[in-house]
């Protein structure tokens, strides 16, 4: 898959994705993140390592939401 397939998530508005801060490692300093759609419920699975760092890099560049933990499922 093609790294501008995923460019919705880096455009205004965000298509409903958010960014979910994970924690790393106790005192590495390190940050994970995971690209959750607020709107659908969903974690997007991105298998190749290099195009997910890609892709939440250039949502981080554009200024996407950043959560520190996921949103409460409204029952």
């Amino acid at each position: 898959m093609e790294i501008e397939e995923y460019r919705h998530l880096w455009q205004p508005g965000f298509g409903g994705s958010v960014l979910v801060r994970l924690k790393g490692d106790i005192g590495t300093g390190a940050e994970d993140f995971v690209i959750y759609n607020i709107n659908e419920r969903n974690v997007l699975l991105i298998e190749d390592e290099g195009e997910c760092q890609e892709v939440v890099r250039r949502m981080l560049e554009s200024g996407a939401p950043i959560l520190d933990d996921f949103p409460p499922c409204a029952t």
